[in-house]
């Protein structure tokens, strides 16, 4: 997923300004959400093809229903939802058929930190503060089971963009280490081991962008430009500047790597938009309740947690989807204006 930056344009519209000119025409459709982030979140924005509009209202959605919650007030800026304004015509612009339709996709490509937090059932500022997740999420580190989960999830992604579009441009961005992290890892072997694991995923990364003949945009350099004040684990004004400047070379670079033959194939979509998303929740929703109904966790992200910790972890991810759901749910009104 793309950066927000402080001066009130995505990470990508950055990118557009830059290369923009009289002969090309960019359109951005940046798929950036603070809460609707996962790898899955993207496969079925493109199966169920939303529209700009859609996609634009789910945003405006997040800011909505987080309203409440006290680590979005820390992390996110108000004004978040004004930086990509429904604009006249979007209700008629399909995603995926815009991708289809294009001269060149040019896609730089980031998802991997919100599953992570996901399957450890963790986040950073938790780290930071609770002992008790912080030693569970090391010691659930000590493998990279996590990490290969969560490849084959981008993976996912990857396969399904190639098969829309099999020559676009694919640019795979990395991950940073938080600076808090970064300065603690000096002194603490447990955040040692936290650093080490991104690393580590960041490899495979790399591996991933490789196998699939794309640019791996490594970001480890902006780690140091990370904290806009406080508790704020996004990247300050000048490691956006920085992070752009890192993009920008990557762009210009060869792509590596011997990409598979993806002509012929045929990504399949229903155009359910809203509806669809609303479904997909529904599902996970289920799922999840029945496992702690059941009492069988089988098959779930919760069989490497400890039992007495299961069903309180799955009530956490039953309110995770309710709140995915209400999201696609005020959205659907927004656009229905």
């Amino acid at each position: 997923m793309p950066f927000m930056i402080k001066t009130k344009k995505s990470f990508l519209n950055v990118i557009k300004d830059l290369v923009s000119n009289d002969e090309n025409q960019v359109e951005v459709i940046d798929m950036f959400n603070m809460f609707v982030n996962k790898s899955w979140n993207i496969d079925e924005i493109l199966k169920h093809n939303l529209t700009l509009e859609e996609l634009k209202n789910m945003k405006k959605a997040c800011i909505n229903v987080n309203g409440e919650d006290l680590l979005c007030k820390v992390a996110y800026p108000k004004d978040l939802s004004l930086l990509d304004p429904v604009l006249p015509g979007d209700s008629e612009k399909r995603i995926t058929d815009m991708m289809k339709k294009s001269d060149e996709l040019i896609m730089f490509y980031q998802s991997g930190s919100n599953n992570i937090m996901y399957e450890l059932q963790g986040n950073p500022l938790a780290g930071l503060f609770d002992k008790k997740m912080r030693n569970r999420a090391i010691g659930l580190m000590e493998n990279d089971d996590i990490i290969k989960s969560v490849i084959n999830g981008m993976e996912k992604n990857i396969y399904n963009i190639l098969t829309i579009k099999d020559d676009a441009n694919l640019q795979i961005m990395g991950l940073y280490i938080p600076k808090a992290f970064a300065i603690l890892g000096n002194k603490s072997e447990g955040f040692r081991k936290m650093n080490d694991f991104i690393k580590r995923f960041n490899e495979y990364v790399k591996d991933l962008s490789f196998k699939y003949a794309a640019n791996y945009v490594d970001i480890e350099p902006i780690s140091s430009y990370c904290a806009k004040g406080g508790l704020d684990f996004h990247v300050n004004k000048k490691g956006y500047d920085i992070l752009t400047d890192i993009a920008m070379n990557s762009l210009t670079n060869e792509i590596q790597g011997n990409r598979m033959y993806f002509k012929g194939s045929e990504f399949q979509t229903d155009n359910a938009g809203l509806d669809g998303m609303i479904q997909e929740a529904k599902k996970r929703i289920t799922r999840y309740k029945d496992a702690n109904l059941e009492g069988d966790y089988h098959n779930t992200i919760f069989e490497r947690f400890s039992p007495d910790e299961r069903k309180s972890l799955c009530d956490s991810i039953i309110e995770e989807h309710e709140k995915e759901q209400r999201i696609y749910g005020v959205a659907k009104q927004l656009s229905a204006k």
